[in-house]
């Protein structure tokens, strides 16, 4: 039987030290796991929340140029794959984003409707427009 008062705090104290231990709260073990890449909630979570560790999947449509707005780095891709739709696809270019015509350095003001274009982008729902271009590929007619 207890006796005082030191003696029931110092049973509670053993026995936070030892769910502490249990439970892992002393060295940062959670933290540990995640840079290990054992906590795959972990990073799960972060992707969720759009984290700096997170990477968003790079994706890739097909198409037509439908409409372009230079001004506003912003432009349309009408989709000729049935996987992505047939809904026209916004996109607005990422930073540094690459654009050819024909294998050759362009600019946007190069695109016009009606262009077969190829464009690698990412998806960032964070933003008014997700759709985020990194590198588009325009064809002009013929083939080229």
């Amino acid at each position: 039987m207890l006796r005082g008062r030191k003696e029931v705090l110092a049973l509670f104290a053993l026995l936070l030290a030892g769910l502490c231990l249990v439970a892992g709260c002393a060295g940062g073990g959670d933290e540990d796991r995640r840079q290990a890449g054992g906590d795959r909630q972990g990073k799960a979570a972060r992707e969720e929340r759009g984290g700096a560790q997170s990477r968003p999947e790079l994706k890739i449509a097909l198409g037509s140029i439908q409409a372009v707005n230079a001004e506003k780095e912003r432009f349309t891709l009408k989709p000729s794959a049935e996987a992505q739709g047939e809904k026209p696809i916004p996109f607005k270019l990422a930073p540094g984003a690459g654009i050819t015509l024909d294998g050759e350095e362009a600019q946007l003001s190069d695109m016009k409707p009606g262009q077969q274009a190829q464009v690698e982008y990412v998806v960032r729902e964070d933003l008014a427009v997700p759709n985020r271009a990194r590198v588009v590929e325009l064809f002009s007619a013929g083939g080229g």
